[in-house]
């Protein structure tokens, strides 16, 4: 609870408080025992009553830092940020009563805000094992099969294995999903950069032999990209981290917030909002 809330918390108790204690003394005048025994249970359960209050007041003030990643699903465009994820985001907040500042950073930025600051929510972030209790998770915003990719030029690296990859130089972004992937995974020949853009170049410039994306997404990433789709292919699958793309919180905003928004989530998934967003976006491009 915010010290500016804790304040009204204190003003609010004590003015409830006068109020019964009035009544209370009114009571010896003639009230009726039913009276005085309610009066008795509303000053027993005051704090929690006004506790309620102010958290609910809290909730529908709330505004978060809505932190992501120039990418296929959200990007600028003029003076604006959108994109299906971030269409979506929105949709949700929205339905939360919940105002979000939406800035898009390198990832390395907006997921190091994501994790030591509170009221920040990230949103496209694949869910990982490795990440999996860093974060209050709130949906998913769309599926993952993440596959490695080489330039067709290059028919000699065809790995088919894990451990086959590892001899090959990977490139991948900082701090991202990937970057976890293969530290957690042993490969020691690996290229980091700090955004997609740079990610691309040192792939179409072959400092890199393999890259790792998502193909579901391969068409939208190749448009936003400006590279040509005919110039890659994939090689190999990796279903452990095919888990999805989604919205999340850092772990230092409230539960209560949390919640509102799992709520909100599921809300505009079941009133259809979410496919309508997802078909016409599709539809647009």
């Amino acid at each position: 609870m915010s010290f500016a809330t804790l304040q009204f918390y204190n003003t609010i108790t004590l003015q409830m408080r006068y109020s019964l204690t009035s009544l209370n003394l009114l009571s010896r005048g003639g009230l009726s025992m039913k009276i005085q025994q309610s009066i008795k249970i509303l000053t027993k359960h005051l704090p929690i009553l006004v506790g309620f209050y102010c958290c609910s007041m809290t909730i529908s003030a709330a505004q978060l830092s809505v932190v992501t990643e120039e990418g296929s699903l959200q990007y600028s465009k003029g003076n604006e940020i959108t994109g299906i994820a971030t269409e979506l985001v929105k949709a949700v907040l929205e339905q939360a009563n919940i105002t979000g500042d939406f800035q898009i950073y390198p990832w390395t930025r907006a997921y190091n805000l994501a994790q030591t600051q509170p009221n920040v929510l990230i949103y496209s972030m694949a869910r990982t094992p490795q990440r999996e209790n860093k974060f209050k998770w709130i949906g998913e915003i769309a599926p993952l099969d993440y596959k490695f990719f080489r330039l067709k030029s290059n028919n000699s690296i065809n790995p088919k294995i894990l451990e086959q990859a590892k001899k090959f130089r990977v490139g991948v972004i900082n701090q991202g999903a990937i970057h976890h992937f293969v530290n957690s995974h042993g490969f020691n020949n690996v290229s980091v950069v700090s955004n997609s853009s740079a990610h691309l170049r040192v792939f179409l410039n072959k400092r890199v032999d393999l890259i790792i994306i998502n193909s579901l997404r391969l068409d939208e990433f190749c448009q936003n990209t400006k590279i040509d789709c005919d110039l890659i292919e994939p090689v190999m699958s990796i279903n452990e981290i095919s888990k999805g793309l989604y919205m999340a919180l850092s772990l230092k905003t409230g539960d209560y917030i949390h919640q509102q928004l799992v709520t909100a989530f599921q809300t505009v998934k079941s009133q259809g909002t979410y496919q309508h967003i997802m078909q016409t976006k599709d539809t647009a491009q």
